[in-house]
């Protein structure tokens, strides 16, 4: 008499025999209630219901495994992007994945930093802090860091923006302007105070031999 065995042929079995050997399989192995077997059964006459539960799980695993591949291949050729590109190139999207990455392996200097410099990418801005270059701090080495701007037009508009935009960044130093002479980039910097208020922090920098000072600001 035929009889319901996960092991034996199928064609061994009747139908009912081998939906109860399907349903003892599965109450043996929880994983085999993802699969539906039927239709290689019927396809394969000599298979039996284990090894066709077994090739089923087998191929969804190496469908997965693929899937995984394919996935970190992907994975890597987008953080080659983001990493290699200059921020300034990364679309809105592009920037909040490139954040997520920096922040998920610790990175959050460096992705603050990008905002203040988006001249660079992040990989070179990594090269910057990381290699031989530690004592440096994002948010005070204003020269090395920091993009320099050309001198602004000092009217009540530029102003406006420009304390939005430390507003929008706050705690970040932005370059207002560069000049010649110490005097004049403090007479500037005096002018910036006024406009300002009392609500934001405005210094000088006077960084090379010939007097060239730099006049900057943050919103604390």
């Amino acid at each position: 008499m035929p009889r319901a065995d996960v092991t034996i042929p199928n064609i061994q079995m009747t139908r009912k025999q081998r939906c109860t050997a399907i349903a003892n399989y599965r109450k043996r192995n929880k994983w085999a209630s993802d699969y539906e077997p039927d239709t290689l059964l019927d396809a394969n006459p000599g298979m039996s219901v284990q090894e066709a539960f077994e090739q089923l799980k087998a191929e969804t695993e190496r469908e997965q495994a693929i899937k995984e591949e394919h996935d970190r291949r992907n994975a890597r050729r987008v953080a080659t992007h983001l990493y290699g590109t200059r921020y300034s190139s990364l679309d809105e999207m592009e920037r909040i994945q490139l954040r997520v990455l920096l922040e998920n392996a610790g990175r959050r200097d460096v992705a603050d930093a990008l905002i203040d410099n988006i001249s660079c990418s992040a990989q070179s801005m990594i090269n910057h802090l990381d290699n031989g270059e530690q004592g440096r701090d994002p948010e005070t080495d204003w020269l090395t860091i920091l993009p320099i701007r050309v001198k602004p037009d000092t009217d009540t508009g530029h102003v406006g923006q420009f304390l939005a935009d430390l507003r929008s960044h706050r705690r970040k130093w932005r370059m207002w302007g560069r000049y010649p002479t110490p005097s004049g980039a403090d007479r500037e910097a005096q002018m910036l105070r006024q406009q300002a208020g009392p609500g934001f922090d405005v210094h000088t920098v006077t960084y090379r031999a010939d007097g060239t000072t730099g006049v900057f600001a943050r919103r604390p």
